[in-house]
């Protein structure tokens, strides 16, 4: 099983919150310049009575049996990754240790029609935080990350296409989600939903 190394160094506000991510994978650095949305004035972010805007979700290629490591406290990310046999683990990072606040997030991992979820475990999650099997057949979720890694495992029908649904504090956010497919190490998701297909069962 390879490891592939997530590092990155965020400066972040409750404002407007720029971020420089530094990814190396196989020896490769590659550079993104981003801002995570705020009230963009410094003062309390203004309650929304709208619905959260979802995409219609687009496919992308998992790689079996890649790993990420990052560090913890050290960027904002969502990671996902793939084990053949159907075992899968969605983990987070904050961060906390530049912004000195933490982030919340919520995912929901969605099987195809026809696949089933099951055996879903926390990961070193704290009181308040929730890893849970839905009435409907999903993962949830729901932590809030500052210095430390936060996740959950679960089983699903090997090979299914498998939905997730992601949420960075409090809103849709598809350029936190990291994982390996494709010989690359994706740094956002095209779609927030965003389907993976694993290239092997």
């Amino acid at each position: 099983m390879r490891a592939l190394t997530f590092s990155s160094v965020t400066l972040r506000s409750r404002g407007v919150l720029p971020a420089v991510l530094t990814l190396a994978c196989a020896g490769l650095t590659i550079a993104m310049t981003g801002c995570f949305g705020g009230d963009g004035g410094g003062g309390e972010t203004v309650p929304t009575v709208n619905p959260p805007t979802l995409d219609t979700p687009k496919q992308v290629a998992i790689t079996p049996d890649k790993t990420l490591n990052a560090d913890p406290g050290s960027g904002v990310g969502i990671f996902v990754e793939y084990a053949a046999g159907g075992h899968w683990h969605v983990w987070t990072t904050c961060d906390t240790n530049m912004s000195k606040v933490s982030c919340d997030f919520e995912a929901f991992a969605i099987p195809e029609k026809g696949a089933k979820i099951s055996n879903v475990k926390a990961e070193s999650l704290e009181s308040g935080d929730v890893a849970e099997e839905m009435k409907d057949g999903s993962a949830h979720l729901s932590t809030s990350t500052s210095t430390e890694l936060d996740g959950m495992t679960f089983d699903a029908t090997p090979g299914a296409v498998v939905e997730l649904e992601v949420y960075f504090d409090g809103a849709p956010d598809s350029r936190v989600v990291f994982w390996y497919g494709a010989e690359t190490l994706h740094t956002g998701a095209p779609t927030d939903p965003v389907d993976f297909l694993p290239d092997a069962p």
